[in-house]
């Protein structure tokens, strides 16, 4: 990590936290035999309370010249069930979006030890950049939004027209 720059202007940050949730239902049946009849049970549900997640991120700066970059830098936690505070997440998989509607990251990276993650971002014309960590079977997912305002160039040319002998241009 680089020493922290006063001449930036202030960050951007966020924090989003996950909310725990139920999701498997199953029933057992005993296949029928010479000596047995055939049987279910009726659906069990089976609840699952999955970790809570907690990404906490921000970005180097708030504006920024197109393809000047931008440094994403936060922290990743998790509670859970039996515990009272926040843990740090290590080796978690934190996830890049361009935008609300992407499906695919732009940028994968892991936590370290102590659940911190940083990834210089790519020179994109996004104004939202969607921060992901968490999931799978153990842990809920978390998500954040970080806007950014990026400055495109513009620049018009000169140009000329002439009229041909038959009036267009």
């Amino acid at each position: 990590h680089s020493p922290l720059n006063t001449q930036q202007p202030p960050s951007v940050s966020a924090t989003a936290t996950s909310k725990p949730r139920t999701r498997l239902s199953t029933w057992h049946w005993v296949q029928a035999t010479p000596t047995t009849a055939q049987a279910m049970s009726p659906p069990v549900l089976i609840s699952v309370n999955l970790d809570p997640v907690q990404v906490t991120a921000q970005l180097s700066a708030t504006k920024v010249n197109y393809g000047q970059p931008v440094t994403l830098t936060g922290t990743v936690t998790y509670t859970p069930q039996d515990a009272a505070d926040p843990i740090a997440l290590p080796n978690g998989t934190v996830s890049i979006y361009n935008g609300s509607t992407s499906t695919h990251p732009v940028a994968l990276t892991m936590t370290n030890g102590s659940g911190q993650f940083s990834v210089v971002l790519p020179a994109t014309p996004t104004a939202t950049w969607i921060v992901t960590a968490g999931g799978g079977i153990y842990l809920d997912l978390a998500k954040v939004s970080l806007p950014l305002d990026v400055i495109q160039p513009t620049s018009i040319s000169p140009f000329s027209v002439r009229l041909s002998q038959y009036g267009v241009l």
